[in-house]
């Protein structure tokens, strides 16, 4: 005979970063969710979603046992300054007065005296203000107090979490890093390799070989560097592609103009955000992959890179080194000549190129979305007092 338990603690999970686009945070909170839902564990989970002009679309995750949505219609600017003005209580109130909350994004000024946790993704806004749009600068004391006020904080890197405690002085007993995960089974869809470059074509509008760099087209993706490297790349390369997926960010334009100032409008290709329907096909078609970010508290996309079998180059900064491991090549990301050649090597060696993609099938067992699952389980549990 089964016997039904009630749950031993309800989690109310600020999920809004998961309603639209699935790209940096919105991955984070959509594989997050889905892994809890898959654990069967006890607690209760209540999904905190808000938008005044989209829904949540409860039919992109499967079978969400002990999840139950909240979603409310108001603008998200209006949530935010009343979470600003009644911090944690009404998030609490608004998930059915949950036990724990996670800020997974958004981290009000006054959290509230409710057991909470925080997912940290980076610091870029504080490290580097003056290549964020204005509007998205975060001071650093401001940031500070709402931390002290949160019972623990979750990094998504080894880098993250020294990031907090140099630069915001969080005590290191408060942070558990718990890495993001990738799940080649769920993700990689299946592509026949004859219908690659037909599909790219018709898609993207290009054909032959690329390199890929993936990434929202904004300062610190360091793409204006990547446009000087690719013009080095194609004196040895001139049929070569390079596409560069990702939406629209502060200062896009700037990208566009250095690509057209180098002449180099034919050989890049800027196919905009790029679904999830689409990147395997992306990823499978490519030569090589490079992610030249100056900046990632974590980097998603190298782990799903590495799941393609597709060899990489990234820059030696931040967390990149941290993620990838030996299975990549570094590079430093302002200097344009490393950058190409170390793109040339991966293109040249085969043997290097084999190495690359053996050591990343062996890299990747290391990030599954399972793991995060459960040690933010823990996490929870500690929080609750259930652990």
């Amino acid at each position: 005979m089964t016997t039904n338990f009630p749950p031993s603690i309800r989690i109310g999970i600020d999920a809004r970063p998961a309603l639209n686009q699935r790209t940096g945070v919105g991955n984070y909170v959509y594989n997050l969710i889905q892994s809890l839902a898959e654990l069967n564990a006890n607690e209760e989970f209540i999904l905190f979603s808000n938008s005044f002009k989209d829904r949540f679309n409860i039919k992109k995750f499967k079978n969400l046992k002990n999840c139950s949505i909240r979603h409310f219609r108001y603008p998200n600017m209006a949530m935010n300054l009343l979470w600003e003005r009644f911090g944690g209580q009404l998030m609490q109130k608004l998930t059915c007065d949950s036990n724990v909350l996670h800020f997974t994004g958004h981290i009000p000024k006054n959290p509230g005296d409710l057991p909470s946790v925080a997912t940290v993704h980076d610091l870029f806004n504080i490290k580097f203000p003056e290549s964020v749009a204005p509007e998205f600068r975060v001071s650093p004391q401001k940031f500070s107090r709402s931390l002290k006020k949160i019972k623990k904080i979750i990094a998504v890197s080894e880098y993250t979490k020294t990031d907090l405690i140099n630069f915001l002085d969080t005590p290191e007993e408060k942070i558990s890093v718990i890495p993001h995960g990738i799940d080649p089974k769920s993700f990689l869809a299946s592509t026949d390799p004859s219908e690659i470059n037909t599909k790219i074509k018709n898609r993207f509008g290009g054909s032959g070989e690329y390199i890929l760099c993936i990434g929202t087209l904004e300062p610190r993706k360091n793409y204006l560097k990547t446009l000087e490297a690719f013009q080095i790349i194609l004196k040895r390369f001139p049929d070569l592609k390079l596409v560069i997926a990702g939406g629209k960010g502060w200062q896009s334009d700037l990208i566009h103009q250095k690509a057209s100032a180098l002449k180099l409008d034919s050989s890049v290709l800027f196919p905009g955000y790029v679904g999830y329907s689409d990147l395997p096909t992306l990823y499978k078609g490519a030569s090589a992959f490079l992610f030249p970010s100056i900046y990632e508290g974590f980097g998603l996309p190298v782990l799903e890179a590495l799941s393609f079998n597709v060899p990489i180059a990234i820059s030696n900064v931040a967390s990149l080194p941290e993620i990838a491991g030996e299975a990549a090549l570094k590079f430093n990301p302002e200097d344009p000549e490393d950058i190409a050649l170390q793109t040339i090597r991966l293109l040249e060696d085969s043997d290097l190129r084999k190495n690359l993609i053996c050591l990343g099938e062996e890299r990747i067992k290391e990030f599954t979305w399972e793991k995060t699952a459960k040690k933010t389980l823990e996490v929870y549990r500690a929080l609750g007092g259930s652990a």
